[in-house]
């Protein structure tokens, strides 16, 4: 399943090497990158769903996106 969802999906999409840059960011996703990128893409749409993301402010948004960075 996770393949499939993940199929269609840009390298840049699947390939997060910002919290370790000793990572090669040209090498193929792996599964874990792809399990990652489901991970992180419904923890958004949870909280998107959740807070009616177009009447938050900037600074929430911007706080928001860095602690589902870090959940992920």
């Amino acid at each position: 399943m996770t393949e499939l969802a993940t199929w269609d999906r840009s390298h840049g999409e699947l390939v997060d090497c910002k919290c370790s840059p000793w990572d090669d960011a040209d090498r193929r996703p792996s599964h874990a990158d792809r399990r990652n990128f489901l991970r992180r893409a419904l923890v958004a749409k949870e909280l998107n769903d959740a807070l009616r993301w177009s009447a938050i402010p900037e600074k929430i948004r911007t706080t928001q996106e860095e602690l589902r960075r870090l959940a992920a």
